[in-house]
C-alpha cells in the first residue's frame, strides 16, 4: 500500500510484521525484520516480477554510510567518504581544523560582478549541497548563505567558503545517531528560530528549523524569508510557520508508516509574543496582510491534520546533535 505522504514508499502489514519499501529511482531499501518469513516471501515476490539483486543487510544508501548495532540499539549515518573525498578534490584535506562552520555576525555584502572564478566557486559549494541535505544540519545555514551569491562571488565570499571547509576538515567524522531508549525517544520534538534583519542586503530574516527524533535529527532547513519582517515576533511567526508545515507533513508520514510517535508535535519557539498571535485569534486584527495570511493558512491546515504544541523553548534545554 503506497503512503499518502510519499507516494515512493511503501508498506505492508501482516499480523505484527510491518515491511517498509523506500523508492529512489532504481534503487529501493526493504525495512522490515531481519528474520521474518513474511519480509523473505516480499523479497521472493519482488524478484519475480523485477530483475533485482538482493544485497543483504543494508550499509549504504545514496552514498550515506548506515552503521548499526541492534543489541546496543542505535543506528548511524555519515557521509565521511564522501566529505573525505571532496576534500581531497578540492585541494583541502589538510588544511587546519576550526570548530564553527562559520565566523559569528559575519554578514555577507551582494557584488555587482564577480571578484573570483565563478564556475569553481559554484563548483566547489555545489559539491556540498549533498552534505547538507544528507547529514550535515550544522552546515546548512552556512551553505545557503553563500549559495545566494554564487552568481556573483568575491574575496570575501572565498574566505567564507575556505572557513568551512576547515570547518568539515575537523569535523568529517561527524554522525548522525538514533537511539533505543532514549528519552522521549517516541516523540518528535521540533525546534524553531529566526535571525531577524540578518541580510544587511535587503533586511530580509532567515527562518530556520529542526527536528528530532531517538536523539538524531530527522529534518532541518535553513531558508530566507520572501517577505521584509517589521519586527522580530513578525519574524519568529513567519519562521513557525515554515516549520509548522514540516511538522504537518512529519505526522503524516510517521501516521502512513504506522509508527508509534506522540502528537501534538511540540514545537519549541524563543519568542512568547509570537505563541501568544499563534494561539490566540484575538491578536491577529492587529497583523498586516502577510501575517494574517499565514495565520489564515496555519488555521485551515492544522484543522485537518493533528495541530502543533508551541512551546516556549526555556521549558525544554536543547538537544545536542
Amino acid at each position: 500500500m503506497r503512503i499518502k505522504a510519499d507516494h515512493a514508499v511503501f508498506i505492508q502489514r501482516r499480523g505484527d510484521v510491518l515491511s517498509i519499501i523506500a523508492l529512489y529511482i532504481d534503487d529501493f531499501k526493504l525495512v522490515g525484520p531481519p528474520d521474518s518469513d513474511d519480509v523473505r516471501k516480499d523479497k521472493e515476490t519482488l524478484k519475480k516480477k523485477y530483475h533485482m539483486t538482493d544485497l543483504g543487510e543494508i550499509s549504504w544508501i545514496l552514498g550515506i554510510h548506515v552503521m548499526q548495532d541492534r543489541e546496543e540499539g542505535w543506528i548511524a549515518l555519515s557521509q565521511q567518504k564522501y566529505l573525505e573525498e571532496v576534500l581531497e578534490c578540492f585541494d583541502k584535506a589538510n588544511v587546519r581544523p576550526i570548530s564553527t562552520p562559520s565566523l559569528p555576525n559575519h554578514h555577507l555584502v551582494r557584488l555587482p560582478s564577480p571578484e573570483v572564478d565563478t564556475k569553481h566557486f559554484q563548483h566547489t559549494l555545489g559539491a556540498l549541497m549533498y552534505l547538507m541535505l544528507g547529514t550535515c544540519p550544522d552546515i546548512a545555514y552556512t551553505v545557503t548563505a553563500l549559495g545566494r551569491h554564487a552568481a556573483n562571488p568575491g574575496i570575501e565570499h572565498q574566505h567564507a567558503l575556505d572557513h568551512l571547509f576547515r570547518y568539515l576538515c575537523g569535523s568529517s567524522d561527524y554522525k548522525l545517531v538514533y537511539r533505543r531508549g532514549v528519552l522521549g525517544g517516541n516523540t518528535i520534538l521540533g525546534y524553531m528560530d529566526t535571525n531577524w534583519g540578518s541580510d544587511v542586503n535587503d533586511r530580509k530574516s532567515t527562518s530556520g528549523y529542526m527536528f528530532t527524533l531517538s536523539g538524531g535529527a530527522i529534518s532541518w532547513s535553513s531558508k530566507k524569508q520572501s517577505a521584509v519582517a517589521l519586527s522580530s515576533t513578525e519574524a519568529e511567526y513567519i519562521a513557525s510557520m515554515h516549520a509548522a508545515k514540516e511538522a504537518l507533513w512529519l505526522g503524516r508520514l510517521f501516521a502512513g508508516l504506522q509508527q508509534p510517535s506522540s502528537f501534538p508535535i511540540p514545537l519549541l519557539i524563543d519568542n512568547q509574543l509570537a505563541i501568544a498571535i499563534a494561539k490566540n485569534p484575538e491578536f491577529h486584527d492587529g497583523q498586516n496582510t502577510s501575517t494574517s495570511a499565514i495565520t489564515s493558512s496555519n488555521t485551515r491546515s492544522s484543522q485537518a491534520i493533528s495541530p502543533l504544541i508551541m512551546c516556549p523553548l526555556m521549558t525544554s534545554p536543547l538537544m545536542s546533535l
